[in-house]
């Protein structure tokens, strides 16, 4: 977190200096800043522009729409090749061979991140915000009205932010704490006083008759400001706030930092016990993913045992043929991945024999890709291989899939969260609905 802090600062200055440092060096004269197309003008005109065209910028994710080039490629051609290639599996007595699958697992991999949207990058964004508020910290003395500017760049922003992050980023690799926020919030409380009454000194003091009133105000309301940012604690602000009639119904929650709670925005990926090696291979009963108070879930010592020549093995086998989780690409396509019985692409045309999962709540738009009436769609799953059973013979009964309402139709709940609303809707079944 303080590498990510120092990368925003970093990145804060340099906007900073791009954006209000370059218009002042151009206008620098006080007989300059009031003129037609002078400093005031000016400045008023770059911050409302890029305040609102930065986040849609943001919006229009360039990255993932530069990306369709390679979308484009992944053609039935393509997926009948890298299928047969999966599907024939390594051979250690055939370096060709090994060769062909290390460059299909490439392909499936810059596939998955073709049809996977950007991550958000929050170093940039909370750069972008901070260089919103100090541009319009440092001119308004100028220009009172650019408080108004500002607070509206940063509602818009926040919009934007909020949108992409739950409609269409991809999940982080690992939750973003508020430890950036925190900081960036007791650097504005440090500095904001003071600079605003140094800023204010600046631009006050060529437009007055009496200097000295300006100075003697200056020296005030840097007193004021100093005792402000370093003798009253942000909590002491803090609690007073909460403290007004308004805010009394705001109250902390309990399970904030309760791991029982929390485990359930984590991807089984982020859980040691279920990423480890040998953990990972256990079955459920043993060791869980989601782990309740009072109930011990460690591993024995005589299950490790067993698992670990099956986990050795398995890990020579992903060295060699390499595995991967099952994903659902945007435009349709879908990348099942199975570490025992290895990984395989198959037209639409096979898919759509397959058995779709069981949906809680409609769905529409690109789920509809999903069961194969597009062939221009192809899917991507997993392939028989020798010796799996017969395409014909019964399979297991389909999964239940939760789902929201979004505003294009439904989205499915994230696969670490499947198993606690299904457990939570049984509950609220076997209390007859109370």
């Amino acid at each position: 977190t303080d590498e990510e802090f120092s990368q925003m600062m970093k990145m804060t200055i340099g906007m900073i200096v791009n954006t209000a440092g370059v218009v002042q060096f151009i206008y620098a004269r006080p007989e300059e800043w009031y003129i037609s197309d002078g400093l005031v003008t000016s400045i008023f005109t770059i911050l409302l522009a890029t305040e609102l065209i930065s986040p849609c910028i943001a919006w229009l994710d360039l990255g993932y729409k530069f990306r369709c080039l390679k979308r484009r490629k992944l053609t039935d051609e393509k997926l009948a090749s890298l299928n047969e290639v999966l599907a024939r599996g390594p051979n250690v007595k055939d370096p060709q061979q090994i060769q062909e699958l290390k460059e299909a697992k490439r392909d499936v991999e810059a596939f998955k991140q073709a049809f996977a949207p950007s991550r958000m990058n929050c170093t940039r964004r909370y750069a972008n915000a901070m260089k919103t508020f100090f541009c319009c910290l440092f001119f308004m003395p100028l220009m009172p009205m650019l408080a108004l500017v500002g607070l509206i760049g940063i509602c818009w922003q926040y919009w934007v932010d909020k949108y992409l992050l739950l409609r269409w980023h991809q999940r982080p690799i690992r939750p973003v704490s508020a430890d950036m926020a925190n900081l960036s919030l007791r650097f504005i409380k440090y500095t904001t006083p003071c600079t605003l009454a140094f800023m204010s000194w600046i631009y006050l003091s060529p437009s007055a008759e009496d200097k000295s009133v300006i100075l003697s105000n200056f020296l005030m309301s840097l007193l004021i400001g100093g005792l402000f940012s370093f003798a009253c604690p942000l909590s002491l602000w803090m609690r007073l706030w909460l403290s007004m009639p308004c805010n009394r119904t705001i109250t902390t929650a309990e399970h904030e930092e309760d791991y029982y709670h929390a485990q359930h925005m984590w991807s089984k990926e982020m859980k040691y016990h279920k990423d480890q090696f040998i953990y990972k291979n256990l079955p459920e009963a043993k060791n869980p993913e989601m782990l309740s108070p009072g109930v011990t879930s460690a591993a024995k010592a005589e299950d490790m045992k067993e698992s670990y020549g099956v986990s050795a093995a398995k890990m020579a086998d992903d060295a060699t043929a390499g595995t991967a989780d099952a994903i659902r690409m945007k435009g349709g396509r879908m990348f099942a991945g199975d570490a025992d019985a290895g990984s395989a692409f198959t037209t639409a045309s096979t898919a759509a024999a397959m058995p779709a999962p069981a949906t809680i709540g409609a769905t529409g738009g690109d789920d509809a890709a999903t069961t194969g009436e597009d062939p221009e769609r192809p899917l991507i799953a997993s392939a028989p291989l020798p010796g799996s059973p017969d395409p014909g013979t019964a399979l297991p009964p389909a999964r239940t899939t939760w789902e929201f309402e979004v505003s294009h139709g439904y989205s499915a709940f994230h696969t670490d969260c499947q198993a606690y609303i299904e457990e939570k809707y049984q509950a609220y079944k076997a209390s007859g609905g109370r």
